[in-house]
């Protein structure tokens, strides 16, 4: 049976080390919030918390963005400045949560005895598991324990984003097992420390063979004037407020606008 598609889906860039805005927080980590329109329904998603729950929820404050409003978390490893703010954010949210992990660490037992007492439930991803219809986790993926999302939007067509790529992305894309044609391929892509050889042959890899309508390396990835360079109008500069929609036909991107001051100025 096909896995459900989404029509289309929203993307905000919540935490980064990087901002597109003045007005926004950066911290060493990631988070993105999604919104996923599949039928008469609009599912809300957060895939990692970066490292600072202060971050976080300023972020979401200045972009407009409820978190008391999420449907689902999705974690994709447990390193701190992917974490970090879990507990607080979900300790905040008096209501059932889904939360979506590759394992439940031993230095985390704490914390996932916390958020079950408060009702939260953990949910084991496994090679291709449903989140939300138009949205799965892959993986965890080799010896990483690291899950990222796979985003299909009918025809083939979708999208993958990567928390912090420790699989390496072409390990990571083989996973991506109903995505044909790549509207957007975003997040770390864990090159911080390679050498520029390295990074142009991974960026002539990814215009070659996944031929993305849009890259957006964030947090890990480093070498944006590398990827710039060779994927020319495809490269997209990321940070904390991106905003990126996408639909079969179309993809675009902008930064959010910030709705914390038009609503003092209202």
């Amino acid at each position: 049976m096909a896995p459900a598609v989404a029509d289309s889906v929203s993307i905000t860039v919540l935490v980064d080390n990087d901002s597109l805005l003045d007005e926004l927080r950066i911290a060493y980590g990631i988070s993105f919030y999604m919104e996923i329109h599949a039928g008469r329904k609009t599912y809300r998603v957060l895939f990692d918390t970066g490292p600072s729950i202060t971050v976080l929820r300023h972020n979401a404050y200045m972009l407009g963005i409820d978190l008391g409003r999420l449907d689902k978390i999705v974690i994709s490893h447990f390193h701190k400045d992917h974490y970090g703010a879990l507990g607080e954010l979900a300790g905040g949210i008096n209501r059932p949560l889904v939360i979506y992990v590759p394992e439940e660490p031993w230095f985390a037992q704490s914390l996932f005895k916390a958020l079950r007492k408060m009702g939260h439930r953990f949910v084991h991803t496994s090679m291709f598991t449903q989140v939300v219809p138009g949205l799965y986790a892959l993986g965890p993926v080799t010896n990483t324990r690291e899950i990222s999302l796979e985003i299909l939007l009918g025809e083939g067509k979708g999208g993958l984003l990567i928390g912090c790529g420790h699989g390496g992305l072409q390990t990571i894309t083989r996973w991506a097992r109903y995505l044909g044609e790549y509207m957007l391929l975003a997040g770390g892509f864990h090159l911080k420390e390679e050498p520029q050889d390295k990074v142009v042959r991974i960026a002539e890899w990814i215009r070659d063979k996944l031929k993305p309508r849009m890259v957006v390396p964030l947090h890990c990835s480093d070498h944006k004037d590398v990827f710039s360079e060779v994927l020319k109008e495809s490269y997209v500069e990321g940070g904390a407020g991106l905003e990126v929609i996408i639909t079969a036909e179309n993809i675009s991107s902008r930064p959010k606008p910030l709705e914390a001051l038009v609503r003092q100025l209202l």
